[in-house]
């Protein structure tokens, strides 16, 4: 998709990719995993008005389940995802703008956008037990960081045990944390 992309933003925005060649599978319908990126892509674009960078980095990441408290102990559950991020040095956001970001038909784009784009990410990731963590401020730009589950590798042929990860949104405090990839 990298051409794609490259004449989806423009001359004056620089497209960055740091992907990981080791990066695990996960269990998403490629149509949509693709709807994903390109909707992340063109909000970053828009985000740029005078040009800059969007980068995109993809790689393994172990997510931590916190308790309440946001201590870390044994107990602490240890869940292996993938990666995605797309990040950009644009306008950013505020506390205001993010509280909505995911609502369907909110947008900050007045009579130019749709507001389904994001709202759109949301209902591909979710269902496909992945967690979206955005971290933005205005003038500083936004990175939105897309956790999925991966699959498992397979075990012994005997065993057909199926895992599956549904995150809990019962108010706890998640956390990942990127591995360390040698070169």
């Amino acid at each position: 998709m990298r051409n794609l992309l490259v004449r989806l933003i423009g001359e004056n925005i620089e497209l960055k990719l740091k992907l990981d060649s080791r990066l695990a599978l996960v269990k998403m319908d490629p149509v949509q995993a693709q709807q994903v990126l390109l909707n992340l892509v063109l909000n970053a674009r828009d985000a740029l008005p005078c040009g800059g960078h969007i980068s995109i980095e993809t790689g393994n990441c172990k997510m931590q389940i916190l308790t309440s408290t946001g201590e870390n102990n044994s107990e602490t559950a240890c869940v292996p995802c993938a990666l995605f991020a797309v990040e950009d040095n644009g306008l950013g956001m505020d506390a205001s703008v993010r509280a909505h970001l995911f609502e369907p038909f909110f947008t900050t784009k007045a009579a130019k956008g749709t507001g389904i784009g994001l709202a759109t990410v949301h209902d591909i990731v979710s269902p496909n037990g992945g967690l979206i963590h955005v971290q933005s401020e205005v003038n500083r730009g936004t990175r939105i960081n897309i956790l999925l589950p991966i699959v498992p590798e397979p075990t012994a042929p005997e065993s057909h045990q199926e895992t599956s990860f549904h995150p809990t949104h019962n108010g706890e405090v998640l956390s990942f944390q990127a591995e360390e990839t040698t070169s």
